[in-house]
């Protein structure tokens, strides 16, 4: 073997490994997420309330304890002052309500996108089978004519690995828009 011959397969070998190199770099970050972990803001607050009386500033040390309300009614929020012809209105206008309508709608699509997001965690398998009939005639004599019959089951599966939690972060986000469209429909029923 000649000193060329030796320096070109030297050169291909080297090519070779650099493109399995390079291949395995682009195989490594084309999954990576580079989605940065959320970090509250910091925010100036004030000493003290505008709301605080000074008696008040003085026991609490400027802050006011925080009162939520999460056992009011929310949905049917008129049924609280217990008014039949108010409650009678009200149903007029529920079967109508566009408004509502709309927020069920959004709802209902964004728990169905929860749904997709989730599935994208588990394997994807599908098959396309099919059954080919043909007829081919030959012109000798005399003549005579054969029937095949093709089938085919071709099978396809796939399965992404959630190494950097693209799939994590996006169930995530689908799952708190769901819940802020749950919201929106409480408040507007």
């Amino acid at each position: 073997m000649s000193h060329s011959m030796k320096t070109m397969i030297s050169l291909l070998k080297t090519e070779t490994r650099m493109t399995v190199v390079v291949f395995a770099c682009m195989v490594l970050f084309a999954g990576c997420s580079f989605a940065p972990k959320y970090a509250k803001p910091s925010v100036p607050t004030p000493v003290a309330f505008k709301e605080l009386t000074p008696e008040q500033s003085k026991e609490t040390d400027g802050w006011k304890t925080a009162e939520p309300k999460d056992d009011v009614i929310r949905g049917q929020w008129w049924k609280m002052f217990h008014e039949p012809e108010l409650n009678a209105f009200e149903n007029q206008v529920v079967v109508s309500n566009q408004t509502v309508a709309a927020a069920l709608a959004n709802f209902l699509a964004a728990r169905a996108v929860v749904k997709q997001a989730r599935s994208q965690y588990f394997p994807t398998v599908s098959a396309n089978p099919s059954v080919t009939r043909s007829r081919q005639s030959s012109l000798s004599s005399p003549p005579t004519a054969s029937t095949f019959t093709e089938y085919s089951l071709p099978f396809d599966a796939s399965w992404e690995v959630d190494f950097w939690g693209r799939i994590r972060n996006t169930v995530k986000a689908n799952s708190l828009e769901a819940q802020a469209t749950l919201a929106d429909l409480e408040t507007c029923g």
